[in-house]
């Protein structure tokens, strides 16, 4: 989850993928707080942002630290030029 207000109903997520890019960020499990990646690195693409009902989200599977959720919000800022 990326948002951080409160969407009501939604949650904005990114993709986590196990290819390299350029508008990706590296991550490994110790970059995680809960879970476990299936192939280290993984990377979340930041290209690939999107918002689902959280009704429709099933289980968590992982969750980021704070400094990895850091290293995303700024790529996110350079993408969208904010």
């Amino acid at each position: 989850m990326l948002n951080a207000v409160d969407l009501g109903d939604d949650l904005t997520v990114a993709k986590i993928t196990g290819s390299p890019g350029i508008h990706r960020v590296p991550i490994t499990n110790s970059d995680l707080v809960s879970g476990h990646l299936k192939k280290e690195p993984s990377y979340v693409d930041c290209s690939s942002i999107f918002t689902v009902e959280k009704r429709l989200v099933v289980k968590t599977v992982g969750r980021l630290t704070d400094e990895a959720i850091s290293r995303v919000k700024q790529k996110l800022r350079c993408i969208l030029g904010v």
